[in-house]
């Protein structure tokens, strides 16, 4: 693509000057935020308050600075780790280098047979503030006794009366 620029007169008209004029309005690649992370988590389903199985967040800055990550939040009937063992709600900040990939489990929890969908979110604190990154996460209920049946083409909820194989 072609642009033209109006120099003001007493500016040499080299291609060099012209060339380091332009360059040095461009932003600086330094403040740029980019993080890349898991789109969305699909948890399946579990038995009515028993935890699923963990599944894994990720969360890289492929940025060219330290990221600060102020928090990581999950919605109710989910829960979050840092070491896969221990969950909770909220994760404290914690610093995301240059290059660096951290991961987050995520379990689910329900309470009733029912879909749930909800939002985690990344809480970055940023040069322009704080930015909320929110990561779909969603599972369904299952009754006790019920065959659960997750992935594949074939998923949903059997129970005893209901399936072939009994």
């Amino acid at each position: 693509s072609l642009a033209w620029y109006l120099l003001p007169s007493g500016i040499p008209h080299d291609y060099q000057a012209i060339r380091d004029g332009i360059l040095n309005i461009l932003p600086s690649q330094s403040n740029v935020l980019s993080l890349d992370v898991t789109k969305n988590i699909n948890l399946g389903g579990s038995h009515i308050n028993d935890f699923s199985a963990a599944k894994e967040l990720i969360i890289s800055n492929s940025g060219a600075n330290a990221v600060s990550i102020s928090s990581v939040t999950s919605p109710q009937h989910f829960q979050l780790s840092d070491d896969g063992l221990n969950f909770v709600n909220t994760l404290p900040s914690f610093p995301l280098s240059s290059g660096e990939i951290k991961t987050i489990y995520v379990v689910f929890k329900p309470d009733s047979v029912t879909i749930y969908k909800g939002d985690v979110f990344i809480n970055v604190q940023s040069e322009s503030g704080e930015d909320a990154i929110p990561v779909e996460v969603s599972g369904f209920g299952v009754p006790l006794g019920a065959t659960i049946i997750n992935g594949g083409e074939v998923f949903g909820i059997w129970d005893q009366t209901n399936s072939p194989y009994y």
